[in-house]
């Protein structure tokens, strides 16, 4: 598969319009836009999301739910037991 020039500007220009909105939804304080916490946040959604999907999040046995950002997901705790 080859991809043009135009093709990965596009491309990219898409991935960080995405990244923007994001840091944008996770990251606002009142009238700033706090980039570092946005990103760190929504890095975190993305990995819960993608755990969830594959159905490797659980707690004492059984899937617990909670709401993170207004979203549902689930948390897990790892025990060496």
């Amino acid at each position: 598969m080859s991809w043009s020039g135009e093709d990965i500007e596009k491309r990219l220009n898409e991935i960080m319009k995405d990244i923007h909105n994001k840091c944008v939804q996770c990251g606002t304080e009142g009238d700033y836009i706090n980039y570092r916490k946005g990103a760190n946040i929504a890095g975190f959604v993305k990995v819960v999301d993608a755990m969830v999907a594959c159905g490797n999040i659980y707690r004492n046995g059984k899937r617990e739910k909670c709401l993170y950002l207004g979203r549902p997901c689930i948390i897990t705790r790892y025990d060496d037991n």
